[in-house]
């Protein structure tokens, strides 16, 4: 008798190749000063930016420069009252005790 059932038999690595193990090794000292020499080389080769990115990247560079000084002027106004927020809070003191 025919059985269809036996050739439809399918196995766990035919219906999954993803869950396949692959065994991994891991790379040796040669390909490890390869990848690396190759990366020093990448990064030590200019690279010439658009006018686009240019111009962002001097955008960027002058919005951190207005942040910092805007801090740097906050801190000022806020060290300048400090003396004097001292001196009221010490006359505040000698008032009441």
């Amino acid at each position: 008798m025919y059985s269809h059932t036996s050739h439809l038999t399918v196995t766990k690595q035919e219906e999954d190749p993803k869950e396949r193990k692959v065994k991994k090794e891991p790379l040796s000292l040669e390909e490890m000063v390869a990848r690396k020499r190759a990366e020093e080389e990448a990064l030590s080769r200019p690279k010439f930016l658009s006018k686009e990115e240019r111009a962002a990247e001097a955008l960027k560079r002058r919005q951190e420069q207005v942040a910092m000084r805007v801090v740097c002027v906050l801190l000022d106004i806020l060290f300048s009252y400090s003396d004097f927020l001292f001196i009221y809070l010490f006359c505040i003191y000698l008032f009441y005790f």
